[in-house]
């Protein structure tokens, strides 16, 4: 049993646009009736009906009476029954009868819809002044990061949506030749490379060179293909299959011209056109060898459409199981030679010639149509990347992008500033302009009544129920009817000229809103209202009339700068705005589906019309400023705003209302530029500024033409974006990321760049980063493509980013950069450990030096104690002793009764006593001259003076150049000098004294000599309890000095004192 299988491949995606596409459609269907008529009899064999796609839900011009039966077939069902199948077939013949009327009754519904269609694309184009090496870009490639790898004369360049990376041989050596013939990439994620001179390939950041060596046929690549573990090479001189590291020429008797990855795995096709399999290391034909095939050059194969494609220097032939066709240069296509053909995901076929670019698809039965953007182009490369991106390599003018967006402009608008919009009866749109009046739309954009209106600038339109249109100006209202224009002003009872807003009413009366009242125009009856008839204000905005039918029918809302008045009956009634912000201005008015009608105020967002009062909105996410509101077939509220256009839906506003859904959580999608509007700005001068089209696309007015978006069109990027880091800087030196990731001391400054890798619109692009072991969170950076780090402490990081395209999906995985941050080796534990000890050491010897200080300290106060015991022993202690003995003396006699003899001892007594006074008094000076800040020689010289035996003759010599020595120095040899001259003065009975101080260069020297009874210097040392030259010694021992005592009995003594002075600078 067989089964037939009947595709709706010629069904079009879309319902048709135009005369020639119902007719084609006819056709079509015309063509399924007379398969399944002489199916009918052939009973016992099931028929298979599938579609391939399912059609729009959006069928005006013939409803339900044809493509709703057609809508039931979609799903794959067999039929096996012939009385089903006559059954099917009788119900085609009928509703083919009916298209065939409908094809003559529906000419101007038709008429209606033939005009230029959105161009849903934005077109873009990258050269040599933006970062390519070359402008000739021969093959295209996104690898599975998301980058885009461009292939041209003068080497690769990387692009990651905003800027190139450029790799030629100059940076990898193994680039033997920059000239790129084509690119590849392999399960493994290893990139290949084809130039001129061997394949290179690239894993991770090591490149390797392929020639013949290596197996290769020839070193010249024309092409690499890839698919699962199996890589096919096509060089000049044959086709080689690699084989681990290399590579094993496939021998055929075929001229192999092109090799490709299909869906049912890699592909080659011959010169004549035949395709091969690869199939367990061999060629396998799909078809015989057709004889007298024209020369193939290249060939593409759609497994799923079960097509074959070819083309040579001026043809492109398909082959499939339903047609075989040929199309030519100069007659169906544009120039004189085919350069690329392609199959993007969709099945459009795209050829690229040396005079431009063409496609055509499946549902058009392959009619090609040329792209204006790239007319004129020699295209030599087309690849399609996964968010739906086309791009194409041309021979002159770099790289190009077909990148599909949510909007597109009208092209008959251009790049008018537009004012207002609507719909009028025949389904055309009419738009007014803000310096050149009306225009309606069709193949091209017509111009209404030019030069007739009462001014050029539009300030509102309405449209009449039969074909006519309603333009308000700053000097009155027109009414255009065909060319009949009439023109109603302050004269005619307007209340102002300047027409606000216009709305024709069910009963084709009109409202006419200005600054000074509301005016009613019924046919040439005006009625003015004001606030005398219960209007919130005279200064009239906005308003909204709802039918009959709707829930609220009948009603008329307008808006003024005083709140929202509502018309039912005949009388007015304001509803309450309640405490908005910015006052009660009413700036737009719409109504959902259901009959809901919500109102914008003056910077005050978005409210619900309640019975007697706004409701308003508490949202972040929406606009405060609204100057259209319009509602779409599948739920959703369109807001206007002066800058950009915001969507979300009505259900989730209602929640938000009701206090079921948080306002911070409301979904709000914000479209503006990067999303194909001409414009994000609204000219706040115009109503109404969104409007609806026959065909369900909405149209929004902006400061340059007008934005189209079909809410079925309006699929968003679902496609996570890659990330990459690009670059780290270290103190604005390149960091290396393939090297160990190890970064010295001492860096202040650090930058991480990355890229999300979404080409389709790279700048909606939004980051977030966190560096591991210094951010708490993750840091939300917006659009910014580099994050800044300064003073990064010593130890271990890792730098994590995502990014989220403009749909807001986020990146599957993570870029990370894991480094450590070396410490200094001050910084390090032996060297914490080392100065922990070396502070032990300094404190112990900061100790130690304060106890030898205290020590030094504790010796002088001995020393000075120990001089003055010995003064008091040699002078004092004396004296009393002798005093003593005389007052014994004296007692001994009286008692006795020798009275005259105790005159003597006292006498005596008083001469001993009057002796020890005078050596106090001494001691006390020499304590105060030891003391003083005078000089050592002015010191020396009043000790001198002060000796007090008048029997010695004393003289006092001082010498050489006098240097000034540390005080504690000058004292203790003071203190020498004058323990010497008090030796002679109280033991030595001399006659004659000479004292001299001399200065030397290198030492002081300080002599005391007399010529008295002298002593045997080494028995007196031995002497207990004469500390006299003991003290001498340990003076002389605290300076380091030199100290000689030379004596004889009878020959006098003579003190040498020699003490080391530092050397004078030089």
């Amino acid at each position: 049993m067989t089964a037939w299988d009947i595709r709706l491949l010629l069904l079009p995606r879309q319902h048709p646009r135009s005369a020639d596409d119902f007719v084609s459609c006819g056709f079509r269907l015309a063509s399924l009736w007379i398969v399944l008529h002489n199916r009918c009899d052939r009973r016992g064999q099931p028929l298979v009906i599938a579609a391939d796609s399912r059609l729009p839900r959006r069928n005006p011009v013939v409803g339900s009476l044809w493509f709703g039966h057609l809508e039931q077939l979609t799903c794959h069902k067999v039929v096996d029954d012939g009385q089903a199948l006559k059954q099917l077939a009788r119900g085609l013949r009928c509703r083919l009868v009916a298209c065939g009327l409908l094809l003559f009754a529906s000419g101007p519904l038709l008429h209606a819809r033939d005009r230029p269609m959105p161009f849903y694309f934005h077109h873009q184009a990258w050269s040599t002044e933006d970062g390519l090496p070359q402008a000739s870009v021969h093959a295209l490639l996104q690898s599975g990061d998301g980058s885009l790898w461009v292939g041209t004369e003068a080497g690769l360049a990387r692009f990651d949506g905003q800027s190139f990376r450029v790799l030629n041989h100059d940076g990898v050596p193994a680039l033997a030749s920059d000239d790129i013939s084509s690119l590849a990439e392999d399960a493994a994620g290893d990139l290949w490379f084809g130039t001129v001179d061997g394949l290179v390939r690239k894993r991770g950041e090591a490149y390797r060179l392929f020639r013949t060596q290596d197996g290769l046929p020839s070193n010249e690549i024309v092409s690499v293909a890839s698919r699962a573990r199996e890589l096919l090479v096509l060089t000049t001189g044959g086709l080689a299959a690699e084989r681990g590291d290399h590579f094993e020429w496939v021998r055929t008797s075929a001229r192999i011209v092109s090799v490709s990855n299909a869906a049912d795995g890699l592909v080659a096709v011959d010169s004549r056109g035949t395709p091969y399999r690869w199939r367990s290391g061999r060629l396998v034909a799909q078809q015989a060898p057709q004889p007298e095939a024209l020369p193939v050059l290249g060939a593409v194969v759609n497994d799923r459409r079960q097509e074959v494609w070819t083309y040579g220097s001026d043809f492109v032939h398909v082959v499939s199981p339903s047609q075989t066709r040929t199309w030519h240069t100069g007659t169906e296509l544009p120039g004189s030679r085919v350069q690329a053909l392609y199959a993007d995901g969709q099945g459009r076929m795209w050829i690229g010639t040396n005079r431009g670019l063409v496609s055509a698809a499946p549902a058009a039965g392959f009619r090609f149509e040329p792209w204006d953007a790239l007319r004129g182009e020699s295209v030599l490369s087309i690849d399609q990347d996964r968010e739906g991106d086309l791009w194409i390599g041309t021979e002159g003018s770099g790289l190009h992008a077909l990148q599909p967006r949510k909007f597109a402009m009208d092209l008959g608008s251009g790049s008018e500033t537009i004012t207002a919009i609507v719909r009028n009866s025949s389904g055309r749109m009419d738009w007014g302009t803000r310096d050149d009046g009306v225009f309606q739309s069709g193949t091209t954009a017509v111009a209404l009544a030019r030069g007739r209106l009462l001014s050029p600038v539009v300030l509102s339109l309405a449209a009449g129920r039969q074909g006519d249109v309603w333009v308000g100006t700053p000097d009155g209202l027109n009414h255009i009817a065909g060319a009949k224009v009439q023109r109603w002003t302050v004269s005619e009872g307007l209340p102002d000229d300047f027409v606000r807003s216009v709305l024709v009413d069910a009963d084709d009366t009109v409202w006419a809103g200005t600054r000074f009242g509301l005016a009613h125009i019924d046919k040439n009856t005006v009625h003015t209202f004001t606030l005398a008839d219960g209007l919130g204000s005279n200064s009239i905005g906005p308003m909204l009339g709802l039918p009959a039918g709707t829930g609220t029918g009948g009603v008329l809302y307008v808006g003024t700068s005083n709140g929202l008045c509502v018309r039912s009956g005949r009388a007015f009634r304001c509803v309450s705005s309640g405490a908005q912000q910015g006052g009660s201005i009413i700036t737009a008015l719409g109504a959902d589906h259901q009959g809901r009608v919500w109102a914008a105020v003056h910077e005050a967002g978005l409210a619900l019309a309640g019975e007697n009062a706004l409701l308003p909105v508490h949202s972040a996410a929406l606009p405060r400023e609204i100057l259209g509101i319009l509602a779409d077939q599948d739920g959703y509220l369109w807001l206007r705003s002066t800058r950009g256009l915001y969507r979300t839906r009505v259900n989730e506003l209602r929640a938000c209302l009701a206090g079921t859904l948080d306002g911070r959580n409301l979904q709000v999608d914000a479209y503006g530029r990067s999303d194909g509007m001409p414009s994000e700005e609204a000219v706040g001068a115009g109503s109404p500024t969104v409007a609806e089209g026959e065909d369900g696309e909405l149209w929004f007015a902006t400061r340059r033409g007008i934005a189209v978006t079909d809410p079925e069109h309006l699929r968003g990027v679902h496609v996570p974006p890659g990330i990459v880091l690009t670059q780290v800087f270290v103190d604005g030196a390149s960091f290396a990321m393939d090297a160990p990731a190890e970064i010295g001391p001492g860096h202040q400054q650090f930058s991480f760049e990355y890229a999300g890798l979404s080409l389709n619109n790279a700048a909606r692009i939004h980051y977030r980063y966190q560096l591991n072991g210094f951010d708490q969170h993750w840091v939300d950076a917006g659009t910014r493509r580099t994050a800044y780090y300064t003073n990064l402490p010593p130890g271990q990081y890792a730098f994590h980013v995502i990014a989220a395209n403009g749909d807001g999906v986020w990146s599957r995985d993570e870029a990370v950069l894991r480094f450590r941050v070396r410490a200094p080796w001050y910084r390090k534990l032996w060297v914490y450990l080392l100065a922990g000890c070396v502070a032990i050491v300094g404190v112990l010897g900061l100790v130690q030096v304060r106890l030898r200080a205290e020590a030094r300290r504790f010796a002088l106060v001995l020393q000075e104690r120990t001089r003055v015991a010995r003064e008091m022993h040699d002078t004092l202690a004396q004296d009393l002793v002798s005093v003593s003995l005389q007052v014994e003396i004296a007692t001994q006699h009286a008692k006795a009764g020798r009275l005259s003899d105790v005159l003597e001892p006292l006498a005596q007594t008083r001469s001993l006593v009057r002796q020890a006074l005078e050596s106090a008094r001494q001691s006390i000076w020499n304590l105060r001259v030891h003391l003083s800040d005078a000089s050592l020689p002015a010191r020396l010289t009043a000790r001198v003076k002060s000796f007090q035996d008048a029997a010695t003759v004393t003289q006092l010599r001082i010498g050489g150049e006098y240097r000034s020595a540390a005080p504690e120095v000058e004292n203790e040899v003071m203190r020498i000098a004058s323990e010497a001259i008090s030796n002679v003065e109280q033991h030595a009975g001399a006659t004659e004294m000479l004292v001299s101080l001399e200065y030397g260069s290198q030492n002081l020297r300080l002599r005391v000599r007399d010529n008295g009874c002298g002593f045997h210097y080494a028995a007196s040392r031995a002497l207990p309890g004469h500390y006299g030259i003991r003290g001498l010694e340990e003076r002389a021992a605290e300076l380091r000095a030199e100290l000689q005592v030379e004596s004889a009995l009878g020959h006098g003594t003579t003190v040498t004192l020699t003490v080391p002075l530092p050397e004078e600078d030089a």
